[in-house]
């Protein structure tokens, strides 16, 4: 592989900002959300939020008494699991 071509992982991420569209990849308004804002941005409830963040699969920054998670936090979890496959229901 030529060492310019972009990694499996970027090519993903790339998948993932397309496939989920305007919401969160292209989103210029911040660049860290709350946790209860990131929930919603991936479609997950906060209390399932709060444990993938307890389980260190997202992580996230304490400022002061606020938590917060980063825009790119939230595009390396979702490559994440699309580069998994899909999970067997």
């Amino acid at each position: 592989m030529p060492e310019d071509s972009p990694s499996i992982e970027e090519q993903v991420r790339e998948a993932v900002e397309a496939a989920i569209g305007d919401r969160l990849a292209h989103s210029t308004e911040k660049l860290a959300y709350s946790p209860a804002e990131a929930a919603d941005l991936v479609s997950v409830s906060r209390a399932h939020f709060y444990s993938l963040m307890g389980r260190g699969e997202i992580p996230s920054l304490v400022l002061g008494r606020s938590r917060r998670i980063r825009r790119e936090a939230l595009l390396s979890y979702l490559a994440r699991l699309e580069a998994e496959g899909p999970v067997a229901s």
